[in-house]
């Protein structure tokens, strides 16, 4: 169970580390005002979709009581890592100074669903230990961010 426990936490601060992705550009020319714009609206949607996704694997981790309840985690996970592996396209075409750029910008909006889901892993890691390896499995197969 130490191990599982291990195994959990460690996931958790993995996808929590990963994070910090998507945002705004602080400044933009006057000159270039609208391809500014789908750029941040672009941007923006890069965090808000991985922020969503966030949320909603730590609402369903958080959820789990069962067996049932993990199966359905999984499949909420699942249907995240198709979303992020499309976020995760979206940044790999970006430079790493704008990258970087995006992740500082919003990275107090993305505090707040990493700390949910650490503590989803948590509660689950102490409470259904038994669940864990469904859970592990799906969270494996997500894609590590560009940074």
């Amino acid at each position: 169970m130490t191990n599982k426990l291990l195994a959990a936490v460690a996931a958790a601060a993995i996808i929590a580390a990963g994070g910090c992705g998507g945002g705004n550009e602080s400044a933009e020319s006057s000159a270039s005002s609208s391809a500014a714009k789908k750029t941040k609206k672009k941007d923006g949607n890069v965090a808000d979709v991985y922020i969503t996704q966030l949320d909603d694997i730590a609402a369903a981790i958080d959820a789990v009581e069962d067996e049932k309840t993990a199966k359905e985690a999984a499949k909420v996970i699942a249907k995240a890592t198709t979303a992020l592996k499309g976020v995760n396209e979206d940044l790999e075409g970006m430079a790493a100074t704008k990258r970087a750029m995006m992740f500082a910008s919003r990275a107090a909006d993305f505090a707040g669903p990493q700390m949910r889901l650490a503590t989803a892993m948590q509660k689950l890691a102490s409470e259904h230990p038994e669940h864990l390896e469904v859970i592990q499995a799906e969270l494996e197969k997500m894609p590590e961010f560009q940074k």
